[in-house]
């Protein structure tokens, strides 16, 4: 007698945990990169006390709205390129923004190409496997129950 082996599970929620981490890491790290080396620029006060430069606070804005997940896709993606272009337009006096809505816009698409569809599918499978053994656990029970089984 051979001995079936049991197929291998899959690790669904540790792969959703993953591919949502690093989507995470996607959207956060080229911005707070930039925020890092433009920090003597973004963050030194001058002779005018409220000077704490526009560029790091576009900076964390994006980065508050990427992580929190407030530009969707494509929503999202429309939104940042329409930034992107007007700063573009508006470059002499905008340069901050566009480096920073460009790298954002780069983020959020590698995120949305790459990762996003990854860990939504992921946590599909994890609502399916919930369901499916939900619903096996009810018919044995119903089966049980109508053949007297205890």
């Amino acid at each position: 007698m051979s001995q079936q082996k049991a197929p291998k599970k899959r690790n669904d929620r540790l792969r959703f945990a993953l591919w949502s981490l690093a989507g995470f890491f996607v959207l956060t790290v080229p911005l707070t990169t930039v925020l890092i080396v433009n920090r003597a620029r973004y963050f030194t006060t001058s002779a005018e006390v409220l000077k704490i430069s526009v560029g790091g606070m576009i900076c964390l804005v994006l980065i508050a709205l990427l992580v929190f997940g407030k530009l969707r896709v494509p929503g999202g993606l429309v939104s940042l390129a329409i930034v992107y272009g007007l700063s573009v337009l508006l470059q002499s006096i905008l340069r901050d923004l566009t480096l920073l809505s460009g790298i954002a816009l780069c983020s959020k698409a590698v995120d949305s190409i790459f990762f996003a569809p990854r860990a939504r599918a992921a946590k599909e499978r994890i609502a399916i496997e919930k369901t499916a053994d939900a619903t096996a656990g009810k018919v044995t029970a119903a089966l049980d129950q109508y053949f007297g089984r205890t």
